[in-house]
């Protein structure tokens, strides 16, 4: 089968379960979803499942992990079974609104722009195009926001050209959770190619529990140290 212009989805459930389904269940309401040729779900605690296949156009495929892996490797461990020219890493926590047209994203990727974002709505906000963090951007809290340039943006959705995903190795398995999307975006800009951001909106449910969870903070602080390490700031 011709997979051009295919997407292969990943997205990893760690108790999302009914997230999940809400996801799926929105792109299957969304526009041009022949263009989807799979949903790989990793499930990366024992879970039970409820999603029913039958009930969507597209295939699912179930990964079970013995052991509990990190944001990277799930999602790189999910592109082994990709087959398409597209790869979408995507958070169970997405929404996706009834007149976003998969078709029209795909279309935007190619051999320059090999990674594309909607516009992401989070507490009734739309989240700016960021610049990569520096030191005395996160000493002092700041954002770093930007109107034009786009350096990185967020993991909860990230359309890839998939030969390009394979190119730079996919996620750097360094990071266990956060900064992993920072990462993956700096190495791209490294290799002078394009972020770019379809004028498409999906709606994020972000926890922020980096905020509200010790291990999570944890996991957030020792990350923003090993990107800086990584990338010798």
């Amino acid at each position: 089968m011709e997979t051009i212009n295919k997407i292969t989805i990943s997205v990893v459930s760690h108790g999302n379960m009914n997230e999940i389904k809400k996801l799926l269940d929105s792109i299957s309401k969304s526009k041009n979803i022949n263009v989807i040729h799979k949903v790989i779900l990793t499930l990366n605690i024992p879970e039970i499942i409820t999603i029913k296949k039958i009930n969507y156009k597209f295939k699912i495929i179930i990964i079970k992990n013995k052991t509990i892996n990190s944001f990277s490797k799930n999602h790189n461990n999910a592109f082994k079974k990709c087959s398409t020219k597209k790869y979408l890493v995507i958070n169970p926590d997405i929404v996706i609104p009834n007149k976003f047209d998969w078709k029209k994203i795909v279309n935007k990727i190619n051999s320059d722009n090999v990674l594309i974002s909607p516009n992401i709505i989070e507490r009734n906000k739309i989240i700016k195009p960021r610049k990569f963090p520096t030191l005395l951007s996160y000493i002092f809290f700041s954002k770093n926001y930007s109107n034009k340039k786009v350096d990185w943006i967020s993991g909860c959705f990230m359309l890839f050209d998939s030969n390009f995903y394979k190119i730079i190795n996919g996620f750097d398995e360094l990071f266990f959770l956060y900064m992993e999307d920072v990462d993956i975006c700096k190495r791209i800009k490294n290799h002078r190619k394009n972020i770019i951001i379809d004028n498409q909106t999906i709606f994020h449910n972000s926890k922020r529990r980096s905020l509200k969870n010790f291990k999570h903070f944890y996991f957030h602080i020792t990350s923003i140290i090993k990107y800086f390490i990584k990338h010798k700031y």
